[in-house]
């Protein structure tokens, strides 16, 4: 079944959103795609993306997702000026790890030899992953998602009810917005903290992270930059940057990897990943005849399960038409 003549409005301007847009409208649907900020002014464009699930609880649908996802990037990787390539990635750990879930989904994977831990690790994954450079990725999927035909309309909800009757279908794809667009008080903030660094000239190309708790330390180099985070600080609403993060992340960074040295720092940003204990991709009736199909809740894994739930999104949306 195709979507032909069939308005829908996606909520969200994120990558969660432009990707569940630019599928409709693959199918055939009439896409407006509503939100409060578009790229380069959403959380998604704080990111130092690369495909790794990260606060997302294993389950079958998630592996699906993320695999989906990560295939639809091998595919990417190859139109020029699209903002992924593919490079290394060290997951570290301070001790011996199994091998995670997510290991299905990747086309290499191993655990890093000693030589390759930088002190005071025990463990590494060693996989390779998609890196996607924000800035030239929501762009690419933002001229996409118009030229396809889609609209773009800069407008502040309060209510799934303000959705102008002319939509039979609602995508809600508004992340931790969702708290209050959706009354879902199981939504909350992951308060997230990075640099934008001018990036070292001895800097190796392998993307490192260690996770520890709200301090997490990743390393993500990129053809013009690198970014250096973070935090992960849950229920912390504020978008004001900490004056006292530069020199923390520097310092737990450095450790890690002693090249990043004494960088030029080009930007300091704050974005809110939309935590939730799990994704919630269903669909609910609208009285008295439309409905809202809710996509929200992806933490930190928004570019590592955008194309996966886009799909799914599909098949509830066709489903409900047919």
């Amino acid at each position: 079944m195709k979507g032909k003549n069939i308005q829908v409005a996606v909520i969200g301007g994120g990558v969660i959103g432009l990707a569940t847009g630019i599928r409709l409208l693959e199918w055939k649907f009439e896409v407006t795609l509503i939100a409060r900020n578009f790229s380069p002014h959403t959380t998604s464009d704080v990111a130092g993306a690369v495909w790794l699930p990260y606060q997302v609880a294993d389950a079958p649908r998630v592996r699906r997702w993320a695999r989906t996802t990560f295939r639809e990037y091998r595919k990417l990787q190859h139109i020029s000026d699209c903002g992924v390539s593919f490079t290394d990635l060290l997951e570290l750990f301070a001790e011996k790890k199994s091998d995670p879930w997510w290991k299905e989904a990747v086309d290499t994977f191993s655990h890093a030899g000693p030589d390759e831990l930088p002190a005071g690790f025990r463990d590494a994954y060693r996989v390779r992953v998609p890196l996607i450079e924000t800035p030239v990725y929501m762009k690419y999927l933002t001229e996409r998602f118009r030229s396809s035909g889609g609209r773009l309309e800069c407008r502040n909800l309060n209510a799934l009810s303000d959705i102008p009757d002319r939509f039979p279908l609602t995508v809600n794809c508004s992340g931790v917005w969702a708290r209050y667009l959706a009354k879902d008080s199981r939504v909350f903030p992951i308060r997230g903290e990075v640099l934008r660094i001018r990036r070292p000239p001895n800097l190796p190309d392998t993307v490192l992270i260690h996770k520890s708790g709200e301090k997490i330390v990743y390393i993500v180099p990129r053809s013009q930059d690198c970014i250096l985070g973070g935090v992960a600080q849950e229920n912390n609403w504020s978008l004001d940057p900490d004056p006292r993060a530069p020199r923390q992340i520097l310092e737990r960074c450095r450790r890690v990897a002693p090249a990043i040295g004494s960088p030029m720092v080009l930007e300091h940003k704050v974005g809110l990943r939309p935590g939730r204990e799990r994704i919630r991709l269903e669909r609910e009736a609208m009285p008295p005849d439309r409905c809202v199909i809710h996509n929200y809740g992806h933490a930190g894994s928004g570019f590592t399960l955008c194309w996966g739930c886009a799909d799914e999104v599909i098949d509830l949306a066709t489903e409900f038409f047919s």
